[in-house]
């Protein structure tokens, strides 16, 4: 289950794979599975990020308009 809703969330399941996956690194059954659980994390949250700055200056540059692009996949 991965949980989007807060960030500290996601840098707490990222510390918990982290951990884990340091701590039974030679456990080949499970360790792609975590590693794939743990690069989601991160991925998710590097998109939270960008998709904040971005959206900051895009809205700095175009102003209303630039919430009409998302609108638009939104529809």
């Amino acid at each position: 289950v991965v949980r989007t809703t807060h960030l500290t969330g996601l840098f707490t399941d990222v510390g918990i794979e982290g951990a884990k996956i340091l701590a039974r690194y030679k456990d080949t059954e499970n360790r792609e599975k975590m590693f794939n659980k743990f690069i989601l994390h991160t991925i998710i949250i590097i998109f939270f990020f960008l998709g904040g700055i971005v959206g900051g200056f895009l809205y700095a540059h175009y102003l209303f308009v630039a919430f009409l692009f998302p609108l638009g996949l939104l529809f």
